[in-house]
C-alpha cells in the first residue's frame, strides 16, 4: 500500500485543489476498503463544502470488520464524526445548507437509515447523526464514488477518471 501511495504522489505531484463557489452544501463521501493483504480494512473520506474538499483522509480501521458492510460502517462512524463537527462550525453562519453522506454499500446505507438494537455505539452515533441533523444518506455506484482512489489500488485508466473527483487540477 504504501509503494502505491508514494507511486501517486510521484505521478501526480503537478496537480493542484481546485476550490470554486457553488451552492452551498456539506457533503461526505465514505468508503472502506475491506481486508486486503493485511486483512484489516481503510477508512477513505472526503468533505466537501460545495464542491470544494475541506477535509480528507485515509487510515487504518481500528477494529477487523467481519464484512464489507461492517467495514463500511465503521468508515460512517468515524466521517460522520468529521461531518457532525463541521456541521456545528458551519451552523454558525447557516443553517440552510443540504448534508448528504454517499455511501456506495447498500446494506450499510441501510444500517444507517434504521434504529437497531445491537448494533454497537459507534454504529448508533451515525445513526443518531442522521436524525438529529437532518442528513441525508444516499447510495451510490461504486463507479461514481469520489474517494475510491483513497481506499483501493486503482488501475491506471480507472485512477484517471477518480482524480476529477478528488478536485485537482492536473
Amino acid at each position: 500500500m504504501l509503494d502505491h501511495n508514494v507511486g501517486y504522489l510521484l505521478k501526480t505531484c503537478h496537480h493542484q485543489l481546485k476550490l470554486w463557489p457553488e451552492k452551498v452544501s456539506l457533503n461526505l463521501w465514505s468508503n472502506a476498503g475491506w481486508g486486503g493483504d493485511l486483512e484489516q480494512s481503510q477508512t477513505g473520506f472526503m468533505l466537501k463544502l460545495g464542491n470544494a474538499p475541506i477535509l480528507w483522509c485515509l487510515k487504518w480501521q481500528e477494529v477487523v470488520a467481519l464484512s464489507m458492510c461492517a467495514a463500511e460502517c465503521v468508515a460512517l462512524s468515524n466521517s460522520v464524526q468529521h461531518l457532525v463537527q463541521a456541521i456545528c462550525q458551519l451552523s454558525h453562519l447557516s443553517n440552510s445548507f443540504n448534508k448528504t453522506i454517499f455511501c456506495d454499500n447498500q446494506a450499510a446505507v441501510e444500517v444507517s437509515r434504521k434504529k437497531m438494537q445491537y448494533l454497537d455505539r459507534a454504529f448508533f452515533f451515525v445513526n443518531n447523526a442522521i436524525r438529529k441533523h437532518g442528513i441525508k444518506v444516499t447510495w451510490v455506484c461504486t463507479a461514481e464514488m469520489q474517494v475510491d482512489a483513497l481506499t483501493k489500488c486503482l488501475s491506471g485508466p480507472i485512477l484517471q477518471k477518480a482524480v476529477p473527483f478528488l478536485c485537482v487540477n492536473g
